[in-house]
Order: C-alpha cells, then structure tokens, then sequence
C-alpha cells in the first residue's frame, strides 16, 4: 500500500465506525468506545467523527480525551498492531491492484487536488526541476534582493550560520509580471508531471525552506515577509507536488547513535531550537517538523525520526490548539515506539509566558539551552 492510498483509507474512518460502534442521535456522533460516554441517562455522547484540515477524518471524544484516525481505532478496537491494522484497513476498504474493493462517490475540492501526492515516477523529475531554485535561493539570500529576507529571519533570531545549516534561501517577487504578484508567484517552470508538457508550475516568492530527506529534495516551502502578505496571499507558500516530509530530516535523522528528537509546530520554531541546543550538545538534541500541526507522517516512513532516537518530545505551541495537535502526534509516535519496544514519546512546551520557541528564544535567547536540555535530563542514561 503506497502512502496515497493510507491516506484514502483515513477517509473511511467513518464507514468503520458505522461497522463497529453504535451510533448517537447525532450525526457524526457515537457511543464512545473508550469511557462509554453516550450510555448514560441522556444519551449525550461526546465522541464524534470530524474531517480534519487535510481532508482525511479523524475521531476525538471530549470527554476521555482519546483521538486519532481509522488505524488507531482499528488498533484499539481489535488489539491489532499498526501494520496489522492497515492491512485490515486495506481488507475492508482498501485496494487490490490500485483499484478500490469498495465503490464509492468521490468528490475532490480544486484545493484538495492540488495538495494530493502526485505519482510516485514524478518525485525525481519534481526534484531535479526544483532542485536549481532551491540552490538559487540560497545565494539570493545573501545578495541585494534578499536584504528583506534577511533582516526578516534576524529580527527572529535567526543568524546567519544557521541560515546556510539549513539550505534556507529567499525568492523575490518578480515585479515585470503583475498576475504573479497579484497570486503570490515569482515564476513559472514548464511542469513535471506527466500529461501537463502544455502546463506551468508556479513558484511562490517568499523566504525558501527546502524538506529534504535521504538526499532527496521532498517539499518547498516558502514563507511570505509580513509587507507581501495581502488579503488574497496567504502567508505560507507550497509548490504543488510536495510530499509528506520533515525539515532538518538528514541532519536529525537517527541510525547508529544516541539521540534526541524534539518535534515542533513550524520550520521558525525547529531553526530556533537547532541554533541555540542542537548545535552546542554534540548534535544528540536535534528539532524537526512537519511544517504544520495537523500533517503527520506515517509511522512506517519516518521511522527514523520516530522509533530510533533514544528518546522523543512534542513541543507544539503553549494554545489550546498546539496541545491537542501536540497530544495527537504524540499518541502516534507513541504506537510505534511501543510496537518497537522504546519508550513513549512526551509532549512538553515553552514556558507558560511565551506562545512558541521562537518567542521564548527572541526573549531569552541564553535560557533556552537549559531549558530544553532539562527536557532530555542526561541523568537517565
């Protein structure tokens, strides 16, 4: 099952739930599996099935706390490991030959499309087209049209020496074409993919933060400086075809050594913590992300950022909505670890005065080493 169709499944949470747990009054609601909330005398459960920003469904009960897609309830509900569970996911719902076993009426937002994983034969050609912008980027970052950009990433904190570390670069509006600007796009590229030799692909302008994992470029992010961000330009920027992935992924990767890996919400915040702990402790504290609180990798495919590392911490922002996502991942990082026989992964956040790393280290930039090394205390060797 390739990593398109785990995330077709995750829309069948729903059908599962029909399957195997008894419905409410309400739509979308049930009788809670875990604390049984719903059997009472008013019959008001408060586990429901809810679509999350990323398209797939997800279930969550406000009254336990319990949360988490199709596999974690297959999971929990039939005592089944994570691979098992996708193969009893794929059983009930799933593909044979890349075909779908169970019909069913599909409808794709335009957004929602272009945000899907493009066929597996394109990764290379996607990247070896994206690959030079990156790499020009970089230098442009340095260079005069860059000077926004990099008085941007300072006034965060942000120095110079962990600008090059993480191949972070800067495109520039290209003011002779006013519907790129107007859209949020520098340029465009001819496309990649197959049946699109008559299309363009279009680059967002912004400061570039490059996902590259076993070499292989994954994902472009761009970020928008705060004068470019308009009613109609959002202020985060994504080529389309990018894949799941993590940032500062090689450098944090764990093979044969001991290390710690802290997870957190945004890029801003990962750079924050690799520049004040990751490079002063002999690189056994390494932070990575996702690029988003809500998109988390498969178990199977970071298994190196997951269930390798000695030990792991979720640090999403100090709000409400950081430390459910937090919790969320967590949980996942959690399964796999435990499938694997390590430790639990654990959430942990900045102090209660500051929203996010980057805050905490803009404010207090010497107290965020101990801070975070007290999070991974060298006592429990």
């Amino acid at each position: 099952m390739n990593e398109y169709e785990k995330n077709e499944l995750k829309e069948r949470l729903r059908d599962y739930c029909d399957q195997v747990l008894e419905p409410d009054r309400r739509d979308g609601f049930y009788i809670c599996p875990f604390c049984k909330s719903g059997t009472g005398k008013n019959r008001t459960s408060a586990f429901h099935v809810f679509t999350d920003k990323d398209g797939s469904q997800r279930y969550k009960c406000s009254k336990c706390g319990e949360t988490g897609d199709i596999y974690s309830l297959i999971m929990q509900n039939e005592n089944l490991t994570f691979s098992q569970a996708l193969d009893r996911a794929q059983e009930l719902y799933g593909f044979a030959d890349s075909k779908p076993i169970l019909s069913r009426q599909m409808t794709i937002t335009r957004r929602e499309q272009s945000a899907r994983l493009e066929p597996e034969q394109t990764a290379d050609e996607w990247q070896r087209a994206l690959m030079p912008i990156v790499k020009r980027a970089q230098t442009v970052i340095f260079e005069d049209a860059g000077i926004g950009a990099l008085d941007y990433l300072h006034s965060r904190g942000i120095d110079d020496q962990t600008i090059k570390d993480h191949g972070i670069g800067y495109i520039p509006p290209v003011k002779s074409d006013p519907w790129s600007i107007e859209n949020g796009y520098s340029f465009t590229i001819p496309s990649p993919f197959p049946g699109d030799q008559r299309k363009r692909l279009a680059i967002p302008y912004g400061i570039t933060f490059p996902y590259i994992m076993d070499g292989k470029l994954y994902k472009l992010e761009t970020r928008r400086l705060p004068e470019q961000i308009t009613g109609s330009i959002d202020k985060i920027g994504q080529v389309r075809g990018c894949r799941p992935s993590l940032f500062n992924a090689d450098d944090a990767a764990c093979t044969n050594m001991r290390r710690d890996i802290l997870f957190t919400e945004g890029v801003i915040d990962a750079l924050s913590i690799n520049q004040t702990v990751g490079r002063w402790c002999n690189d056994e504290i390494k932070a990575v992300t996702f690029g988003s609180a809500t998109n988390h990798g498969d178990p199977n495919e970071f298994y190196k950022w997951y269930v390798m590392p000695y030990r792991v911490i979720v640090g999403f922002d100090n709000d409400d909505a950081g430390r459910d996502q937090g919790a969320d991942l967590a949980e996942k990082i959690t399964r796999a670890r435990q499938d694997a026989g390590r430790n639990e992964a654990r959430t942990a956040f900045p102090p209660e005065r500051y929203k996010d790393w980057n805050e905490f280290l803009t404010q207090e930039p010497r107290a965020v080493f101990e801070y975070v090394s007290n999070l991974f205390p060298v006592t429990e060797f």
